[in-house]
């Protein structure tokens, strides 16, 4: 068996990730990944309020961030530490007062409409910097987002902002929703928190409470040939000794950020056809 290399976007999220082979007759450990199949993993908590944007944890980003995405993401190999998503380019002006990004080209809402600078402006100064769990410290000096076009976003601050605190936040505290959605009403009781609308490779398809969450594949999405899946099914398990039986009963194929008992992980590593994987965060538990 090849070793099978996952990057955060493909699940590697926890400091021991199992992998049950056996249950996937449509996804191999081949070179080259071939599409079509579902994916069934293990979710131990079961957020309501899907937003990242709004709420920036673990629990919501495990679903969400598939569905959302955000202007850059954690990378073990790309520069800094992040690699491109919405934004392509990230620049600090030398006196920490602002902040310019590029962003990507072609990108569309799931429901077809066009992203553009003004969902990342509406993003930032109504969700990102009065809302947002940890937004509120990080943007708490943003004062404006100029978007001189569509594809430019000129984060202004109010006061001298570290430019490495905002690029290292990047991953965690801006996920980008659609304004056309949230402009009206109140952004913390709309209908989206709860079945994002977002740009990423899969579509939220169905919730239901205490059991599963269902997204299926964006086929109109921007990355080239991607994503492989048809859909990804989170089977709510929070208990994380059932969450091992489940693994090893093959109901499931994934349990990513710690989801079984740490205890059982040199047990379980000797069932066959199941891998246990803890690359990328050992630090975690």
């Amino acid at each position: 068996m090849s070793e099978l290399t996952i990057s955060r976007r493909g699940l590697l999220a926890g400091s021991a990730l199992l992998w049950a082979s056996t249950a996937l007759p449509a996804i191999t450990f081949a070179q080259t990944p071939k599409k079509g199949g579902r994916l069934v993993l293990a979710a131990d908590s079961e957020p309501r309020n899907l937003n990242p944007a709004i709420v920036a944890s673990n629990g919501v980003f495990f679903i969400s961030s598939k569905i959302v995405e955000t202007l850059a993401e954690a990378s073990f190999d790309g520069k800094d530490g992040l690699e491109p998503r919405l934004a392509l380019s990230w620049e600090g002006a030398a006196d920490g007062l602002s902040v310019t990004f590029k962003l990507r080209d072609g990108v569309k809402w799931h429901d077809g409409k066009p992203f553009t600078s003004a969902d990342v402006a509406f993003s930032a100064l109504q969700i990102w910097k009065p809302l947002q769990n940890l937004g509120r410290t990080v943007f708490k000096d943003l004062e404006a987002v100029d978007t001189p076009d569509e594809l430019t976003a000129v984060f202004k601050f109010a006061k001298p902002t570290p430019f490495q605190l905002i690029r290292n936040a990047l991953p965690a505290l801006s996920s980008v929703v659609p304004k056309h959605l949230y402009e009206v009403g109140k952004i913390e009781e709309n209908p989206a928190n709860n079945a994002p609308v977002g740009t990423g490779p899969f579509k939220f398809a169905e919730y239901k409470a205490g059991q599963y969450y269902r997204l299926t594949r964006n086929d109109a999405y921007w990355g080239k040939d991607e994503p492989y899946l048809d859909e990804i099914v989170y089977q709510v398990l929070p208990d994380r000794t059932s969450a091992a039986a489940a693994l090893e009963a093959e109901e499931i194929q994934l349990a990513a950020f710690s989801a079984v008992p740490l205890a059982d992980l040199d047990r379980i590593s000797k069932v066959p056809g199941l891998k246990v994987i803890t690359k990328g965060y050992e630090g975690l538990t």
